[in-house]
């Protein structure tokens, strides 16, 4: 029953309204402890292909539910997925930069050990936002991140 929802979810994510797409991607991210693991790809292909969505409304529901993809997101993918939260986080919409830095704090322990330097300077320059919910988000996820820093006198 899980997998029916999640797939009729995944159709609505790909309506033509983006009124339709932003809580069809909400709710996915909602819903994603439920989802069959046999759907992890297809739900984190539908949010990496939204986050290019020209409706800042669906770009910031695909970068708010891409920080609950932790147990789902297949090993190969981890990468596409940091590059998209990372591209999200230049966003001109403050509120999905907000979502974005906010999921990369979420995805701190899944972060590739090799991507741990460049999504911190992302998020400590983040930090000096001009929009206060943005850097006010920025200094949480570096708490989050702070384990996943490389340590002094390694090199990454």
């Amino acid at each position: 029953m899980a997998g029916d929802i999640i797939k009729g979810l995944i159709r609505l994510a790909n309506d033509s309204d983006w009124n339709v797409r932003s809580p069809a991607v909400l709710a996915l991210g909602r819903l994603i402890d439920l989802a069959p693991k046999s759907m992890s790809r297809e739900i984190s292909l539908i949010l990496l292909k939204l986050t290019n969505d020209p409706e800042w409304a669906v770009r910031h529901s695909a970068a708010w539910s891409q920080g609950r993809l932790r147990s789902i997101i297949p090993k190969e993918m981890k990468n596409d997925l940091i590059n998209s939260l990372l591209k999200l986080s230049r966003d001109v919409d403050w509120s999905v930069r907000d979502a974005a830095v906010r999921s990369l704090g979420s995805l701190s322990t899944i972060i590739p050990k090799n991507r741990s330097r460049e999504v911190i300077v992302t998020v400590v320059k983040l930090c000096s936002d001009s929009e206060r919910t943005v850097s006010d988000s920025a200094k949480r996820a570096i708490k989050k991140l702070k384990p996943a820093a490389p340590k002094k006198g390694t090199s990454q």
